[in-house]
């Protein structure tokens, strides 16, 4: 199965497992605003129940240099949101490959309890579930003690490529160190991650 590790967790969650834990304090839903979302309005339309929102770089990207949060940094930004090392933290991303760019950072970075929802807000409206415009809570400040990066996530080779066309949005994914993670793919009327994100998320779990 497609996101299982060896150890059986998922790293690919659907909108059941996120919508069972809706109000869980060890469950964070994050939304990335991507390219395209400066003012975050695809999440004022109508998001997951209780996720907040972040702006790709604000959160995920060192603010002098063109690298990810060091250690210090890392730990300082999510200890200040409330984030534990136990947090489970749930991605989704509009774009939706902006989802993938906040689970590989996370894990790069040290943070281990993190999934994304498969096929993202798409998928959780074509299924019926409601969106809303609430501004989540604030959490109180924790303590984040800082972690150590994952080099081997840097460079990754993959058996298989998946090569969008020029033309396409998801030709555009944000830029990583080593591989870049792609994207998505309509299958059924629903969007799904293509082949190359779930390689990426399944090899990651499995250590390959």
């Amino acid at each position: 199965m497609a996101g299982v590790s060896a150890t059986g967790e998922q790293a690919l969650v659907t909108p059941d497992w996120v919508e069972s834990r809706i109000g869980d304090a060890m469950v964070r839903v994050i939304e990335i605003a991507g390219i395209g979302q400066d003012d975050m309005q695809a999440y004022k339309e109508g998001h997951v129940p209780g996720a907040a929102c972040w702006e790709w770089k604000d959160l995920l990207w060192d603010a002098h240099a063109r690298d990810f949060p060091a250690p210090d940094e890392f730990a300082r930004r999510l200890g200040a949101l409330g984030i534990a090392p136990d947090t489970t933290v749930v991605f989704y991303g509009d774009p939706v490959q902006f989802g993938i760019y906040g689970w590989w950072t996370f894990r790069y970075c040290g943070h281990r309890n993190v999934k994304v929802l498969d096929g993202g807000r798409h998928r959780w409206k074509a299924e019926g579930r409601k969106l809303n415009s609430d501004v989540p809570q604030v959490h109180r400040p924790v303590s984040y003690p800082p972690a150590q990066r994952d080099e081997a996530m840097r460079i990754r080779s993959f058996p298989r490529t998946f090569i969008p066309p020029a033309t396409s949005p998801a030709a555009n994914p944000p830029a990583l160190p080593g591989n870049p993670v792609s994207l998505a793919h309509h299958e059924h009327g629903e969007l799904r991650l293509a082949p190359r994100c779930r390689i990426l998320v399944d090899g990651a779990e499995n250590g390959t």
